[in-house]
C-alpha cells in the first residue's frame, strides 16, 4: 500500500528545503511532533510527540516515530525510513514504511512538492495517511508562502 499527492508552492526550494528539515517548522505540520536528525545518509530519524488524549499529563504516553535517512539531495530530494509506533504493530523492518519529499521546479516562480511513502503496513494507517496527507501538504505550503 502507498499513498502519494503533490502541491504546487509559489516559494524557492530553498524554502520548501527548510520547512522540510527545519525541526521548529516540521512541529507545525507534523502534529506538534520533535523530530531528531542530523539529514545525513545513514542516521537515525526520530520523532516524539504527546500522545493527544485530553486525560494525558503532558509528557505521559509520550510517541515515539523513527526510522533511518536513505538519501538527500539538498533542495530535491529527501527520503527516509519511517516507524509508525502509535498503530501498535511490531518493531520489524517489514513494517517499516519509504517516505520520500520531492521538489521539483515548476516554472520560473513555482515548485512542484511531492510526497510519496511506501509500503504502508495496515490499512487503517493507509486510510489515516490518506485523510491528513492534504491537510499536511496545505500546512507546508503556507509556512513556504508565510500565509
Amino acid at each position: 500500500m502507498h499513498t502519494q499527492r503533490s502541491i504546487i508552492i509559489n516559494a524557492s526550494a530553498v524554502t520548501i528545503w527548510d520547512v522540510l528539515t527545519n525541526p521548529e517548522k516540521i512541529k507545525l505540520y507534523l502534529f506538534g511532533s520533535n523530530v531528531h536528525t542530523d539529514w545525513k545518509v545513514g542516521s537515525p530519524i526520530i520523532s516524539t510527540r504527546d500522545r493527544m488524549h485530553p486525560l494525558a499529563e503532558p509528557g505521559e504516553h509520550l510517541i515515539v516515530d523513527k526510522g533511518q535517512i536513505l538519501e538527500v539531495e539538498k533542495e530535491k530530494l529527501l527520503k527516509y525510513t519511517y516507524y509508525n509506533s502509535q498503530e501498535g504493530y511490531e518493531d520489524l523492518p517489514e513494517n517499516y514504511s519509504i517516505v520520500t519529499y520531492a521538489i521539483e521546479k515548476e516554472n520560473d516562480h513555482q515548485f512542484k512538492l511531492t510526497f510519496l511513502r511506501e509500503k504502508i503496513p495496515i490499512a487503517f494507517e493507509q486510510m489515516n495517511q490518506e485523510k491528513f496527507l492534504p491537510g499536511m501538504l496545505e500546512t507546508i505550503k503556507n509556512i513556504a508562502e508565510q500565509r
